[in-house]
């Protein structure tokens, strides 16, 4: 089937547009003479990540925290998650774990901590977003994790 020179042009343009992404529909060229059609898509946007550091957390003393990402979305693929400490007693330690939305914490103080979650996808685009880290004393956290008392009247 041949197609018009000036088909083949305009496809070439359009084609370069779709590369660089300027184009986010499809284009039909028809040469009248010869019958032939060619038509070009382009594919999806490339979308940024939306980073999801997960519920606020509040714990006691000296208890282990796991932070995730897990629920950080991206049309493509994320390729990097980065936890960073941005308020709290720097004595804190981070660590990666085998999940690479994860970071687990350690050494935590009584205390409030706010932890920021950058994620990354395939194309360089990033999201970030704030997880919170409540860590309580010992006698806090029996009054935070005690339960009210019901009872029935057996009358």
């Amino acid at each position: 089937m041949a197609v018009c020179l000036r088909c083949r042009v305009l496809a070439l343009l359009v084609l370069a547009l779709l590369v660089h992404g300027s184009v986010q529909s499809c284009a039909e060229f028809r040469d009248g003479q010869a019958g032939g059609v060619v038509t070009l898509c382009s594919g999806n946007e490339d979308k940024p990540p939306i980073a999801d550091a997960g519920a606020d957390v509040v714990t006691r003393a000296g208890e282990v925290v796991m932070l995730n990402g897990i629920e950080s979305w991206d049309d493509k693929n994320i390729t990097k998650y980065e936890w960073t400490l941005n308020s709290g007693n720097q004595s804190v330690r981070m660590e990666k774990t085998h999940f690479v939305d994860q970071c687990r914490l350690s050494n935590l103080y009584p205390g409030v901590y706010r932890f920021r979650l950058l994620v990354t996808d395939s194309a360089g685009q990033s999201d970030t977003a704030s997880v919170t880290v409540l860590v309580l004393t010992q006698e806090q956290a029996e009054g935070h994790t005690s339960s009210v008392r019901c009872e029935r009247n057996q009358d």
